[in-house]
């Protein structure tokens, strides 16, 4: 019986050590619990798979599914870096930086330009041209 409810306490609050499970169990007066030893207990839950690295190995998922309800709802934009290219006015080579909307209920290419930068005014640029073409 113990055993049985310390399993659902490590699911329940997996962060907790195997001594703190104990105390949980003696404050809560649980048959058994006075007896229970942290090795004994850490091996149990090693042969049941529920000690702490094998819950950390669980995949629990993180993200839900973002749902839209028609076009241009919602954009993402997205900065790539992109090759390098001679400006003429710095008179170097500088890497351009490929800045696109994507429209995320259709997946259509909104808008994309190159810049130089990645910086706020190419972001607002993109956005505005980006505006333009979907009206």
């Amino acid at each position: 019986m113990a055993l049985t409810e310390t399993v659902n306490l490590r699911l329940a609050q997996p962060e907790l050590s195997a001594d703190s499970l104990i105390d949980i169990l003696r404050s809560q007066s649980i048959p058994g619990a006075e007896l229970m030893c942290v090795s004994t207990l850490n091996r149990h839950f090693r042969r049941l798979g529920k000690d702490r690295p094998a819950l950390k190995r669980i995949i629990k998922k993180r993200y839900r599914l973002l749902s839209v309800e028609g076009a241009h709802v919602l954009w993402i934009c997205d900065v790539w870096d992109g090759p390098y290219l001679h400006d003429e006015v710095q008179d170097k080579n500088r890497r351009l930086r490929l800045v696109a909307i994507l429209d995320s209920f259709t997946r259509t290419i909104v808008h994309a330009e190159c810049y130089f930068n990645e910086n706020r005014p190419c972001l607002e640029d993109t956005l505005r041209q980006g505006y333009k073409a979907g009206l």
